[in-house]
């Protein structure tokens, strides 16, 4: 028997539409930080290395870490939902109020608003173990300072997808 037909595609290798994008395929080129961008702006540098990367056929490419505000650019106090340290041995953050969490999610909005602005498909939140966003979500640091947050993953992650 001569079965002509190819084999299937592997699925990272086939198209995928996220909200009304698609993509050639399922490869994502993680934000790198190379702390090249200046005052928030990518340049020539930017332009060559991630231009690379889209020519290779990447899905997404990702450009290095921004802030939302001036004030996640320098080095900043440790803040969050709580006095609560991350673990023994750690900084002690100074706790948010609700006020300041609002203005936080606020300030992330008005990046992805930015970001859009500027031409910007995809905007990636960065909320890995030990980012502000990761401490408003888990249940250790969240419930006892907020306990409007609740439970449920969904309580707890209103301050991610509040407008």
């Amino acid at each position: 028997m001569n079965d002509a037909s190819p084999p299937p595609r592997p699925p990272l290798f086939t198209p995928m539409t996220l909200r009304g994008i698609t993509l050639p395929n399922r490869t994502v080129l993680a934000p790198m930080v190379q702390y090249r961008a200046r005052d928030g702006v990518p340049g020539d540098f930017h332009f060559v290395h991630l231009g690379k990367f889209a020519l290779g056929r990447f899905g997404i490419v990702m450009t290095e870490a921004t802030a939302d505000a001036a004030r996640g650019l320098p080095a900043w106090p440790v803040a969050g939902p709580t006095t609560q340290p991350t673990s023994a041995g750690h900084h002690v953050p100074r706790a948010l109020t609700p006020e300041e969490i609002a203005g936080i999610v606020q300030a992330f909005a008005g990046a992805a608003r930015r970001a859009e602005a500027a031409g910007l498909d995809i905007v990636e939140i960065h909320g890995a173990h030990g980012y502000l966003l990761a401490s408003l979500t888990g249940t250790a640091a969240a419930i006892p300072r907020h306990p409007g947050f609740g439970l449920w993953l969904a309580k707890r992650s209103q301050s991610l997808v509040s407008r």
